[in-house]
């Protein structure tokens, strides 16, 4: 395993969100490791059976802070290393560190809301979908932007939007671990988190409480040690739809049918229970205005493929978030 380990000891700072289960198998694993022959041979007996659980919950993603697919639980997306998609992916944390920077340099606290997620919290600012598309008019990317300064900006400047599309749970919160907005200089007055959706991309392999549990103990734990005074607004999953291509083929159906629709609701009311304990955390879920009237129903006037808001969409999304984030600001 030595290339989930060559980030060493520091390899990812969310670790605190394992169970003591998990924790004590990694710990086992990291023992046998570095110890001798004469530990080894005293430890083969009673350490096997252990050894064998420890490797088959990694290798599955039992882990609660990094479920879902095949990424690592110490490394994210570890399956792209050494490739070009891996290194644009770190360039990509990096340009958003410097980004980050220059807007702050205006002084301290120059960015009163952050934005956290995947690729429909990077929407807001750059679009989610190709110019070209005829169903959506035509429309530019910029259309985004404009309304994400509009309802969200402070003196004319958008609000920092730290989302990389494709991001997991566990990938989010390694980069806030390493080099992310800790070493940032803003002070917001609330950061709103949209994550998760990317841990069930595949539904057959999907497991909702690890999902939920990551973004708990490995995300908002994280904000909430940095920024104690922050305040954290957990978006609900969005609806969504198993993609088929063309797109006009794809069941727009959102009930037991939709291979998605019990996981996002086990992994919703999850998050909307940890928020109820939390008096920091916020928990929003913004999906009924971008269902059909009788929710059973996903538009593609408002999901334009079924995964990312159409400019309606964010629009609805925008509507509901809006108000929240007023208060919240008001009050800082």
């Amino acid at each position: 395993r030595t290339d989930n380990a060559t980030m060493g000891s520091d390899a990812y700072r969310g670790a605190a969100g394992l169970s003591l289960g998990d924790q004590a198998s990694l710990a086992h694993c990291s023992w046998m490791r570095h110890s001798g022959r004469g530990a080894v041979a005293v430890a083969f007996g009673a350490g096997l059976l252990l050894m064998f659980v420890s490797f088959t919950s990694i290798t599955e993603g039992f882990l609660p802070a990094f479920s879902g697919g095949s990424h690592s639980q110490v490394y994210p997306r570890a399956e792209l290393r050494g490739t070009p998609t891996m290194d644009k992916w770190l360039l990509e944390h990096q340009e958003q560190i410097r980004r980050s920077n220059v807007k702050a340099t205006g002084g301290e606290g120059g960015a009163s809301l952050v934005f956290l997620g995947d690729s429909i919290t990077q929407g807001w600012q750059f679009g989610a979908f190709s110019t070209r598309d005829p169903f959506l008019n035509g429309r530019s990317k910029p259309q985004e932007a404009a309304l994400f300064r509009k309802r969200f900006g402070s003196g004319g400047a958008p609000p920092l939007n730290w989302a990389i599309g494709g991001d997991k749970v566990g990938d989010l919160a390694w980069r806030l671990g390493h080099g992310g907005l800790g070493e940032v200089r803003v002070n917001p007055a609330a950061f709103v988190l949209n994550i998760g959706t990317n841990d069930i991309k595949d539904p057959r392999k999907a497991r909702p409480r690890e999902v939920a549990d990551g973004v708990t103990t490995s995300v908002v734990a994280q904000l909430e040690a940095t920024w104690p005074r922050a305040k954290v607004v957990v978006l609900a999953l969005l609806p969504r739809a198993p993609r088929e291509f063309p797109i006009t083929s794809t069941s727009e159906a959102w009930d037991e049918g939709n291979a998605y629709y019990r996981h996002i609701k086990e992994i919703n009311a999850r998050l909307e229970e940890a928020a109820a304990r939390d008096p920091r955390v916020t928990y929003l879920d913004c999906s009924p205005g971008l269902l059909s009237a009788n929710g059973t129903r996903l538009p593609r006037t408002t999901m334009g493929d079924y995964l990312h808001p159409s400019l309606a969409g964010y629009r609805i999304l925008a509507d509901c978030l809006a108000p929240v984030l007023r208060r919240i600001t008001d009050a800082a």
